[in-house]
């Protein structure tokens, strides 16, 4: 099935509908989001949900846990922020989480918490909680925490605006390796993530708009780059090999993760430059031939 999520803003009404499966109060100064399932391949519709939020909350607060156990997303009951769960293959409700532990702010950002389908993390400006939503308990606190984590759930980053650079265990929050020192180079936006394979972390700084790429497992630097433009997204492939940077001028680069390290690194380099002169070769083969045929 395909989940399509949509906002708009409210009117001070009451929604009710057959197909709607919570009717809902909404307010003036908030927005409607609507989860609709569609079945796959005849597109009819399995379930539709309609929840109110926050103007100022964006649909990424929406989140499936590991394993598709919950759909969760946030919703506004009585002015106050809760989490409500969902069943993602029948929109069933399950439950709400009352967002009450100490020093609570508004949620940033939601995220998966890999191999553990009850676990989810809630971000936001100072913090990182890690929310148990089946027993509606707060599982661990990590301070400086913005959301990034491992494929295999076992390891974080802390990534703070103002610098800096640490991989830490998911388990207790303990640093176990510092990528980059803590030095003052001025506040900015940061995007840092681990590649899938979990051997790499990437980390671009805004301010200084260039690519970092370090060797997860002992911390080593492989490359600093300056890039062309500021970047708006970067991902990269499954196998861990090939970063693929989009930049705000509409560009979008890939570049070859090369770690001296990696022994398969070699032989990957070589089918890929032999794959590339192919692509080369071949075009100016087949115009060849086509003026001997004329």
């Amino acid at each position: 099935m395909v989940l399509v999520l949509t906002t708009e803003p409210v009117a001070p009404t009451t929604i009710s509908s057959a197909l709607v499966s919570t009717p809902m109060n909404t307010s003036s100064n908030g927005q409607t989001v609507r989860a609709i399932s569609y079945g796959i391949p005849d597109g009819d519709i399995i379930y539709e949900i309609v929840a109110n939020m926050k103007r100022s909350n964006q649909p990424k607060n929406f989140i499936c846990t590991a394993d598709d156990m919950y759909f969760v997303f946030i919703e506004e009951k009585k002015h106050t922020e809760i989490l409500a769960l969902y069943d993602p293959m029948t929109g069933e409700h399950v439950h709400y989480v009352k967002l009450s532990y100490p020093a609570y702010k508004e949620i940033t950002l939601m995220v998966t918490i890999p191999k553990q389908p009850y676990l989810i993390g809630l971000i936001d400006s100072e913090k990182g909680i890690v929310m148990n939503v089946r027993d509606k308990k707060v599982h661990l606190t990590l301070p400086k925490w913005g959301g990034q984590i491992s494929s295999n759930g076992r390891y974080g980053l802390y990534a703070p605006t103002c610098g800096g650079l640490e991989i830490f265990d998911f388990r207790n929050g303990k640093v176990v390796r510092t990528l980059i020192p803590k030095i003052a180079e001025g506040v900015f936006d940061i995007m840092a993530f681990f590649t899938p394979t979990n051997e790499h972390v990437i980390y671009y700084h805004k301010g200084k708009r260039t690519i970092r790429v370090f060797r997860a497992k002992d911390g080593p630097q492989l490359v600093d780059m300056k890039c062309p433009a500021k970047v708006r997204q970067g991902t990269a492939t499954n196998d861990g090999r090939i970063l693929v940077v989009g930049y705000e001028d509409g560009a979008i680069q890939a570049f070859l993760i090369v770690d001296r390290s990696d022994e398969s690194m070699v032989d990957y380099l070589r089918s890929w430059r032999i794959h590339q002169l192919q692509s080369t070769v071949e075009p100016e083969r087949q115009k060849t031939a086509e003026r001997q045929l004329e």
